[in-house]
């Protein structure tokens, strides 16, 4: 079996074109043998989980190029080499998760635990609950509780934060109206007219005097025109 240099297609040694990409296997490469009794089912990927759903030996290098290109940020050809996947294996649930991670621009799978939306609505999601196994069912799964206790936490943070907001505001709002209503009792104090009994310091006669001559300072007895403070 020899690999493709251009896509990285698996084809028997007697093909002369590639299937994938159509290109000659003038510079095709051996394929390397497994050794251990390892088979290519278990071959890991580049977005760090086994190779599960995939019964095609030639789509073991597309897989693993859709890592490199999530790695890169390659986002575009990631989600091309996803779409030769699955012309080949339509159900095959590794690409709908490379396609998961396309569609939320995620480089790794601890990335899309992070994500700041639900991801349970993608399409590539409803797919991997099809057509997963167990473990890949079970990753995103986990994945949507980890993004959904993040949403309700951010949630509670912005609650507290518009409830301290609230509070501030009414507390400053309060203490702007006990002010107004202390400087409006002292003003109304300072504004009213009322008369005080005061004797002259000289001639003794009993005077009344207004509040507002008693704070303008010097008096006048109108008895012995002498002058005096009060």
């Amino acid at each position: 079996m020899k690999q493709c240099l251009e896509c990285g297609t698996f084809s028997s040694d007697d093909t002369t074109f590639c299937s994938v990409c159509g290109k000659r296997f003038s510079g095709a490469t051996e394929l390397p043998v497994v050794e251990n009794n390892q088979s290519v089912n278990e071959q890991t990927h580049n977005y760090d989980e086994k190779i599960t759903s995939t019964t095609h030996p030639e789509i073991v290098p597309l897989l693993q190029r859709v890592g490199l290109f999530l790695e890169d940020n390659e986002f575009d050809r990631a989600d091309e080499y996803c779409e030769r996947i699955l012309d080949m294996e339509p159900t095959n649930a590794d690409a709908y998760l490379g396609k998961l991670l396309v569609e939320f621009r995620c480089t790794t799978r601890e990335q899309l635990n992070q994500c700041q939306v639900s991801i349970a609505d993608s399409k590539n999601y409803a797919k991997i609950i099809r057509f997963g196994d167990g473990t890949q069912k079970s990753f995103v799964i986990d994945a949507e509780k980890a993004i959904q206790a993040e949403i309700s936490r951010q949630t509670e943070i912005r609650r507290n934060k518009e409830e301290a907001t609230a509070n501030r505001k009414q507390e400053e709002i309060a203490a702007d109206e006990s002010a107004f209503e202390s400087d409006w009792q002292e003003e109304s104090v300072e504004t009213e007219e009322y008369y005080i009994d005061i004797a002259c310091p000289y001639c003794h006669e009993e005077l009344s005097y207004t509040n507002w001559q008693i704070k303008e300072g010097e008096l006048i007895c109108p008895m012995c025109d002498r002058r005096f403070v009060y």
